[in-house]
């Protein structure tokens, strides 16, 4: 239903595709066509109807069992006392289109009730409510350039969306080979909107800053690892060599 630039990991499977497909797509730099945008409503009034709530439930779930199973695949590898490990990746991500969907409920009922001042929610609505997909590139394209005091809605940094450079997608493009959101990418997605990243997702973010000497970006998302993911050497070690490099730059 529309094509976004911005792709919220930065990169995504770029060495083997120029894009993909998301059911959770940005609006910054962004296009859709006529035919999708007759679906939009600020209103939200397809919002009261139960049987529209249980269609976006559907999307989750049917997310909800791909990480499922390859959460049950990952701990089968070990090799070792396999129901415990079923069991144990069961209980880990059974109930995560619940904690999915009541984190868009919320902010659809906020949204529908005029308790946030947005657009862009009701027209996430709009999309999921016709199972529509996003195209989203392999690399990111797009830098907002709104997180400061003039913003209207972002008026303060956020580590995974401020100060980082865009980049260039290669000429042909190469399509992805199948038609289907990419559940892995929403999956990392949605626990980075709800705090919880990845380790690899915040070490990512962490190189990528370092990469360009945004060393003090790079020192706040190590603070904020270190708060989900406590006592990790690499992250330790990380922070002591962030530290230097700002107190190298202080001396200067």
């Amino acid at each position: 239903m529309m094509i976004s630039g911005t792709n919220n990991l930065l990169k995504w499977q770029h060495k083997s595709q120029s894009y993909h497909f998301s059911h959770d797509g940005s609006i910054w730099g962004w296009a859709t066509w006529r035919r999708a945008w007759n679906f939009y409503d600020y209103e939200m009034e397809k919002w009261t109807h139960s049987e529209n709530q249980e269609k976006i439930r559907e999307i989750f779930r049917d997310e909800q069992e791909y990480i499922l199973r390859k959460g049950i695949k990952n701990t089968m590898k070990v090799g070792t006392h396999a129901k415990d490990k079923r069991q144990e990746a069961f209980l880990k991500y059974s109930n995560y289109d619940f904690v999915k969907y009541s984190y868009f409920h919320k902010i659809f009922e906020l949204t529908f009730q005029k308790k946030i001042d947005t657009w862009d929610y009701q027209w996430k609505f709009a999309c999921l409510l016709q199972k529509g997909l996003t195209i989203v590139p392999a690399i990111n394209l797009i830098k907002n350039m709104g997180f400061n005091t003039t913003g209207t809605h972002t008026t303060q940094f956020y580590p995974y969306s401020s100060d980082l450079d865009p980049h260039g997608l290669d000429f042909p493009l190469s399509a992805p080979s199948t038609i289907e959101a990419d559940y892995e990418y929403d999956h990392q997605y949605f626990l980075i909107r709800i705090g919880k990243p990845h380790l690899n997702t915040l070490l990512f973010f962490i190189e990528e800053f370092l990469a360009i000497n945004k060393n003090i970006q790079a020192f706040i998302l190590v603070e904020t690892a270190l708060k989900i993911y406590p006592d990790l050497d690499n992250l330790i070690n990380l922070k002591t060599i962030i530290l230097s490099k700002l107190r190298d730059r202080k001396n200067l």
